[in-house]
């Protein structure tokens, strides 16, 4: 199903027409429901709305008193102090949350110095150290937790850590996932520090924390068909892929497909039409017992637990939920990034294919 882009586009103003044809859609009908657009998942929390007050208070206030009002309010430190970590981990996050560490940001700020980032001689601070330079880049999207961290929103370094922190403790109520979140900040931080003082640079695989915490694969029955998707994005052209491996329980490859869908390049978004989309491949194909994996953890808790995390996937949760009844019996998994090669390979050759 597409939306007839030539009518809407004759009907409504550009701005209009990107926002309509970017909304994908549905195969049932589902009730329209009110959200909270400043959680991810669309839902009010007294905690929420509390920040928002907070915050907009703090927008008043002087650009010097910003810092420590943010830390005051948003950082849960009696959680901090109680995670099952080393005490030299502690105490680095106590200092990273409280711009206490020595990046180029601060020497500069304190020394009247003009440090910058070693890697890329950008400007060296928290957001830039750990989420958005390049081997941070590379060592989120390759853990076991597949954060795509070029894609996260967020200007300054707390409300980026407050709603991945947020996140990890919805997807993994053991803590596990939090734990080794930190794990692999605290590498990202001894790998810059290698790079100032000896002048050599890791790679992803001296990370040791990447062999920390493993989430377990799931085992996919012997009789069930195995599907690996995956999905890529092109911002700049505003569109999605899809794709997906079938393989059967001998790991023989049985069929790939994949698909582009135009005007949709939200990431999360495009996470949850993989499933849906490989869900009603396998109808199509007649494939009754199914095992779907996917490299996005989220993804998988939303299909298993019946709850959606992010508001505008909801409606593509519910296609999910309700495709499952269809099939004789179905299992959703999560797989490394790295055993999901094949999946990821057939999206971003369609991307490619699609922008020729």
């Amino acid at each position: 199903m597409e939306w007839d882009a030539l009518k809407i586009k004759r009907l409504f103003i550009d701005e209009d027409t990107t926002a309509i044809l970017s909304i994908p859609l549905l195969i049932y009908l589902s009730q329209d429901r009110v959200i909270w657009h400043h959680n991810k998942d669309g839902i009010y929390t007294v905690k929420s709305g509390y920040h928002l007050v907070i915050n907009e208070k703090k927008e008043r206030l002087q650009p010097n008193h910003n810092a420590s009002w943010n830390h005051r309010v948003l950082v849960d430190w009696k959680w901090l102090w109680e995670m099952k970590l080393p005490n030299k981990l502690k105490v680095f996050f106590w200092k990273l949350l409280w711009n206490g560490l020595p990046t180029g940001e601060e020497l500069n700020k304190r020394l009247n110095t003009s440090h910058l980032c070693p890697h890329c001689n950008q400007i060296e601070n928290n957001l830039h150290l750990f989420f958005k330079f390049h081997f941070a880049e590379r060592v989120w999207f390759a853990s076991p937790l597949s954060i795509r961290s070029n894609n996260i929103q967020g200007e300054q370094f707390k409300e980026v850590w407050e709603v991945l922190i947020a996140n990890l403790k919805e997807v993994d109520s053991s803590g596990k996932c939090t734990q080794l979140f930190m794990f692999l900040m605290w590498a990202i931080w001894k790998a810059r520090n290698f790079k100032v003082f000896k002048e050599k640079e890791w790679l992803e695989i001296n990370v040791p924390s990447m062999r920390l915490g493993q989430i377990r694969r799931k085992a996919c029955p012997n009789h069930c068909i195995r599907i690996n998707y995956d999905g890529a994005i092109n911002v700049a052209y505003k569109f999605g892929t899809v794709a997906f491996v079938a393989r059967n329980n001998n790991g023989t490859i049985l069929d790939s497909k994949a698909a582009v869908f135009r005007g949709i390049w939200d990431l999360g978004v495009m996470e949850f039409l993989d499933l849906l989309e490989a869900m009603r491949w396998s109808i199509q194909k007649g494939w009754q017992s199914v095992f779907f994996e996917g490299d996005a953890v989220r993804i998988t808790q939303s299909a298993n637990s019946g709850f959606c995390y992010l508001a505008t996937g909801w409606g593509i949760c519910q296609d999910i939920w309700r495709l499952k009844h269809s099939l004789k019996e179905t299992h959703f998994g999560w797989i490394e990034r790295k055993s999901n090669r094949e999946a990821h390979k057939e999206a971003t050759e369609e991307k490619k294919i699609f922008l020729r």
